[in-house]
């Protein structure tokens, strides 16, 4: 009881830092991502769909679950790529319906955010491909290469479950790991505790191991 007690302050302290880390990356994010779509949506109103896209996506990209800039910075991209098809400019169409896409799968973990708003952008990626002009002897059907560049588009639109776990794994081994060489460190000083602290190294290095690997691969 008394080794806990001695601890526990140490583990208070621990817990109020990430929280507060936790706190203010949030408080960033949010603000980040406002001022990104502020900036997009003022872009937009001059004609700017260039730079109006790009300022949209990172505002996306700053996702927070039900912040309102994101749905809003969606919005936004999918306003641009209508527009620009309207006007007939095909290649600033495709760029802001690709930054759909861009700015949900960099926001992806164990799912894919507005998965809603990317299976349209793929239906439209895949529509204005097909009428793009092809090399002769390839396959003039547009349909056909709509069809085909939909299923490319739609392979891969989740994350690979096993890679998922390996994540969760990795973190836990790092938590593990980190709280085991914490533990013994503090209740033991004055110790040659290295002996002691060889689990709680060895858990965090393959945490860390697994978690790098299984964001590579997810």
């Amino acid at each position: 009881m008394t080794t806990i007690r001695r601890a526990a302050p140490h583990i208070l302290v621990a817990l109020s830092l990430a929280i507060g880390a936790a706190g203010w990356m949030t408080a960033r994010m949010l603000r980040q991502g406002e001022l990104e779509l502020r900036t997009a949506q003022a872009l937009a109103a001059t004609g700017e769909l260039e730079q109006a896209t790009i300022h949209a996506r990172k505002a996306a990209s700053y996702f927070v679950p039900n912040a309102p800039h994101v749905p809003a910075a969606y919005a936004q991209l999918i306003s641009i790529a209508q527009l620009a098809e309207g006007r007939g400019d095909t290649q600033t169409a495709l760029f802001a319906w690709n930054a759909v896409r861009t700015a949900a799968y960099s926001s992806r973990w164990i799912s894919v955010p507005h998965q809603q708003e990317v299976a349209i952008a793929d239906a439209s990626i895949a529509r204005l491909t097909s009428r793009q002009p092809v090399p002769y002897g390839a396959n003039q059907d547009p349909d056909a290469r709509q069809k085909k560049m939909l299923d490319l588009l739609s392979r891969q639109n989740y994350p690979r479950m096993p890679w998922v776990f390996a994540l969760l794994g990795g973190f836990v081994a790092v938590s593990v790991g980190l709280l085991h060489i914490g533990w013994h460190g503090l209740n033991h000083p004055k110790a040659n505790t290295l002996p002691r602290l060889r689990v709680g190294i060895a858990l965090t290095a393959f945490g860390l191991v697994a978690w790098a690997l299984a964001l590579w691969n997810a």
